[in-house]
């Protein structure tokens, strides 16, 4: 069985929305248009030291079948019960931010194996 076969397998009954990072401005974050993706969410507290060297909390990790941009933001649902089209989530609604994203390829280097680490969002 091939990774990409093995994945496919892990995330097909799952869902989460992505709200990709568009910049920011003086009124905040600015997201992209939310897209679903199938995944597998596991929930769990950890801590993790991340590229600059800054402590964070990890509130759950996302393996996906897709490319993620750290600082974009997923919640773990459909998107048709999303109720707010306009924005993107907060934590109390369920919106965690990306803080990293790791791409480990196959020995062939023809599939890749995706995860995301998820913590809170930055405000402002």
């Amino acid at each position: 069985m091939s990774l990409k076969s093995r994945i496919r397998k892990l995330v097909r009954n799952d869902f989460c929305v992505y709200w990709p990072p568009r910049g920011s401005s003086d009124a905040g974050l600015k997201y992209g248009e939310p897209e679903e993706i199938s995944c597998r969410w596991v929930d769990g507290e950890e801590e993790m030291v991340g590229m600059a060297q800054r402590t964070y909390a990890v509130k759950a990790t996302v393996t996906v079948e897709v490319d993620l941009a750290v600082g974009g933001l997923l919640w773990h649902d459909r998107l048709e019960n999303w109720k707010y089209s306009f924005r993107a989530p907060s934590e109390a609604e369920g919106g965690f931010e990306i803080k990293e994203f790791k791409k480990l390829p196959d020995r062939k280097n023809r599939d890749f194996y995706r995860k995301a680490l998820l913590g809170s969002p930055k405000r402002g």
